[in-house]
C-alpha cells in the first residue's frame, strides 16, 4: 500500500491511520512522525483479509491526505 500526502509531515507531526470494512470500523493507528514525509509505504501484507470493501484513510490536522478502498472477493 502506498499513499501521497496532499502535504509534507513534519517531525513531531500526529497522524492517523484507520481502515473500515463495508462501511464499519475495522482498525486505527494513531502515530507521531519521526522524520518529515510526504507520502505512506506499507511494506507488510495487509491479510489476509475476508472478504468485504475495505477502506483506508490517512489523516493529518483534522483532513484527509489519502486515502483508498480495495475490495476482496
Amino acid at each position: 500500500m502506498i499513499a501521497a500526502f496532499n502535504d509534507t509531515l513534519e517531525v513531531g507531526d500526529s497522524y492517523t491511520l484507520t481502515a473500515t470494512k463495508d462501511g464499519q470500523p475495522y482498525g486505527s493507528q494513531n502515530a507521531t512522525a519521526d522524520t518529515k514525509f510526504n507520502c505512506y509505504i506499507e511494506k507488510g501484507p495487509l491479510g489476509p483479509l475476508a472478504a468485504g470493501t475495505y477502506k483506508f484513510t490517512f489523516t493529518h490536522g483534522g483532513k484527509t491526505e489519502a486515502e483508498g478502498t480495495v475490495t476482496v472477493k
